[in-house]
């Protein structure tokens, strides 16, 4: 990353060490939560857009093997909410993507009073257990705005899941990109960017 406002930093939470980038000034937040076997440095094509409008954040997750996927993201919930308690920071808007996007949907469950906004991009969800349901529930019951974002070519997770997510969130919006896959951040950054400003400076957040 060339945007010299953009700093390197680390913190060490129960032994275990979370790398990120942090650029910017203005509250809330905006934490960027990367996807499975990515890194922060995914989110270059979007900081320098957004930490001109509010501090921002983004997390490189630690390397570790777990029995399942949904294991995972409960472990990556449990470090985001430990960064966050790090940082001092009392409300933010969370921006995940894929993986990403459901450990952000699992701390706002577990911590709506810390959560300004939710953004899901082409989010992971499983649907044999009941994690993914109690987590779209809870969001919604406590009225966090959500807007949910997706590439209409995505193979991976198609768009029937984002729709079904918005259905489920009555807070919700949902923002379709025609011509990107499942990246929407890297394929079409400058609309994403934009989304995101506009939310955020809509919802006060």
């Amino acid at each position: 990353m060339d945007d010299t406002h953009i700093e390197n930093a680390s913190a060490i939470l129960n032994g275990v060490r979370i790398d990120y980038y942090v650029g910017g000034s203005g509250l809330p937040p905006i934490i960027l939560v990367h996807g499975l076997n990515s890194h922060a440095g995914s989110w270059r094509k979007n900081i320098p857009s957004l930490e001109r409008v509010r501090q921002t954040f983004a997390v490189t997750m630690p390397v570790k093997s777990h029995p399942s996927v949904r294991l995972k993201a409960a472990w990556e919930a449990q470090l985001l909410d430990g960064l966050i308690t790090h940082l001092g920071v009392p409300s933010a808007t969370i921006v995940g993507h894929s993986l990403g996007g459901w450990v952000a949907m699992l701390y706002a469950a577990q911590h709506a009073e810390r959560v300004c906004s939710l953004i899901l991009e082409d989010t992971a969800l499983l649907v044999d257990n009941n994690t993914r349901e109690d987590s779209v529930d809870n969001i919604s019951h406590r009225g966090i705005p959500v807007l949910i974002l997706w590439g209409e070519k995505d193979t991976l997770i198609p768009l029937e899941v984002g729709k079904a997510v918005h259905s489920r969130i009555a807070t919700s919006e949902l923002k379709i990109y025609r011509n990107a896959g499942h990246v929407p951040h890297w394929e079409t950054p400058d609309e994403y960017n934009a989304a995101i400003i506009d939310f955020i400076q809509r919802e006060a957040c």
